[in-house]
C-alpha cells in the first residue's frame, strides 16, 4: 500500500522542525508574540490555501466525489465518538489542563501532517479524500473544540459551526471543484486560466502560502516547548494516558471499525478501501497542532497544550509506523 520508511521521514521532518521553532526560542530569536503570529498566519491565510488548492489538484469524477463523501460521514461519526471519549476522561484533572487533554483526545494533526503523509504515502488524490476529513474536523474544531476551550455556548450556533475561517474557504474550493467537472469554459477564456489566471493561482499563490502550514504550525509547537521541564512531561499520567488512547486506542478502534465496514460488502471496495485507508491514516496523527493554537487565541493553557503536541508528534515516530504495519495487513 505504502513505504512504513517514508512515513517514518516525514514525522522525523515534522520533529525536526519543532525542534527548530525549539533552538529560536533558546536562542532569543522567537518569544510568544512570534508564536501568536504564526497562529494567525496559519489560522487565516495558510490553512485556507492548503484547503482550496488541494480542490484544485483533484479531478471530478463519479468514483472521487463518491469516495470523499464516504470519508467525510465516517469522519463525522468518529468525531463524535472522539468526543464521547474525551467528556468520560480526565474528570480530576484541574479545568486548564482539563480542557488541553480533552480537545487533544478529539482532533488530530490531519490538516498539517495527514495531508501530506497521505498524499507522498498514497497518491495526490487519496489527499482530496483527506480534505473532506479536514471538513469533518473543522465543524467540530470551530464549534466543539471552541466549546471545550471557553465552555461558551455561542459557539455550538450553526453559523459557527458553518461559516468559519476554515469552511469558507472549502466552499471555495467545493465550488471550484463543482464547476470545473460541470462547466466547460469557453474557447475564448480557457486559454487565459490554462496560460495565466491557473498557474498564477494554484501553481504560485496557493502553493507557496500552504506550504507555509506545516513549518509555521511545528516552529510554534517548538517555541512553546522551549518554556516547559521536559522531565516533567514524562511524569504526569493524565498526558501519558492521553498518549495511549490518542495514539494507539482510538486509531486501532478506527480501523476494526472499517474493517467490519469493508466486510459487510455494504460499500463497494473500490470506495470502502481508499477510504478506509485515509481514515485511519488521519485517526493515528498526533494532537492538532491547534490545541496550542487556540490555547493562545482563548487564553488556554498554552505551555500545556504545546507539550502534548510536540510529545505526541515524538511519540508518533513510534506508534504510526506500527499502526500503518497492521492497517496494511488487516484493511
Amino acid at each position: 500500500m505504502f513505504g512504513i520508511d517514508i512515513l517514518v521521514q516525514k514525522v522525523l521532518l515534522l520533529t525536526a522542525m519543532v525542534f527548530l521553532g525549539f533552538i529560536l526560542c533558546k536562542v532569543r530569536l522567537a518569544d510568544e508574540r512570534l508564536s501568536k503570529g504564526f497562529a494567525d498566519i496559519v489560522i487565516y491565510v495558510a490553512q485556507p490555501a492548503m484547503i482550496i488548492y488541494g480542490f484544485l489538484e483533484a479531478e471530478f469524477t463519479k468514483t472521487i466525489v463518491l469516495t470523499s463523501l464516504c470519508v467525510f460521514v465516517f469522519a463525522v461519526l468518529f468525531h463524535f465518538g472522539f468526543y464521547g471519549i474525551a467528556g468520560l476522561m480526565f474528570r480530576r484533572v484541574p479545568t486548564a489542563q482539563q480542557k488541553c487533554l480533552r480537545y487533544a483526545t478529539v482532533f488530530t494533526n490531519t490538516g498539517f501532517m495527514g495531508i501530506p503523509l497521505i498524499s507522498e504515502l498514497i497518491s495526490p488524490t487519496a489527499a482530496v479524500y483527506a480534505t473532506f476529513y479536514v471538513v469533518a474536523f473543522n465543524v467540530f474544531n470551530w464549534t466543539l473544540g471552541c466549546y471545550i476551550y471557553t465552555g461558551d455556548r455561542k459557539y455550538m450556533q450553526a453559523k459557527k459551526m458553518f461559516i468559519n475561517p476554515a469552511t469558507v474557504p472549502t466552499y471555495v474550493g467545493l465550488a471550484i471543484f463543482v464547476i470545473s467537472g460541470l462547466v466547460t469554459l469557453p474557447d475564448g477564456i480557457r486559454p487565459v486560466f490554462d496560460s495565466f489566471l491557473t498557474p498564477l493561482v494554484r501553481d504560485n499563490i496557493l502553493f507557496l502560502l500552504k506550504g507555509t502550514v506545516v513549518p509555521l504550525s511545528m516552529m510554534m509547537i517548538g517555541i512553546r516547548l522551549a518554556d516547559c521541564q521536559l522531565k516533567a512531561m514524562f511524569k504526569d499520567k493524565y498526558m501519558l494516558l492521553l498518549f495511549a488512547v490518542r495514539l494507539i486506542a482510538i486509531p486501532l478502534l478506527v480501523i476494526a471499525l472499517m474493517k467490519l465496514v469493508i466486510m459487510t460488502g455494504i460499500i463497494p471496495d473500490s470506495i470502502a478501501i481508499p477510504a478506509a485507508t485515509v481514515l485511519c491514516i488521519s485517526a493515528s496523527t498526533p494532537v492538532a497542532a491547534l490545541a496550542t493554537v487556540f490555547a493562545e487565541k482563548f487564553q488556554g493553557d498554552a505551555v500545556y497544550a504545546s507539550k502534548l503536541v510536540s510529545l505526541s508528534t515524538v511519540l508518533s515516530l513510534v506508534t504510526m509506523p506500527l499502526l500503518a504495519a497492521i492497517l496494511t495487513k488487516i484493511i
